[in-house]
């Protein structure tokens, strides 16, 4: 875990022992996954097709990729195949930092 992600572990935990997250709104009802307001009104009908076509957006598909790849790094005990592992990382991770800065 890095240190971000532990950060925020912390805080989460430190506001659900003093209880801040008591009380909000919609507390104990299901979460909305199909509401789309934080799509740009000209997007929602793009997203919506590709979401029932089984589409997944790119960056969503690299980051997995990503993630799969540090996890595989984890578990390699080849120096060799760690290696090669890591270049192809950076190089995913160059990819999606390229693709972030053109939007």
């Amino acid at each position: 875990m890095d240190i971000f992600a532990w950060i925020a572990a912390e805080r989460i935990e430190e506001g659900i022992r003093e209880g801040k997250f008591r009380n909000l709104l919609g507390e104990g009802k299901p979460l909305d996954l199909n509401d789309d307001d934080h799509i740009a009104p000209e997007m929602r009908l793009a997203f919506r097709i590709m979401k029932n076509a089984g589409v997944t957006p790119v960056e969503v598909s690299l980051r997995k990729e990503i993630d799969n790849l540090r996890k595989e790094i984890k578990n390699t005990h080849s120096k060799e195949q760690r290696a090669k592992l890591e270049r192809e990382l950076r190089c995913m991770t160059l990819r999606m930092s390229l693709m972030m800065e053109r939007k």
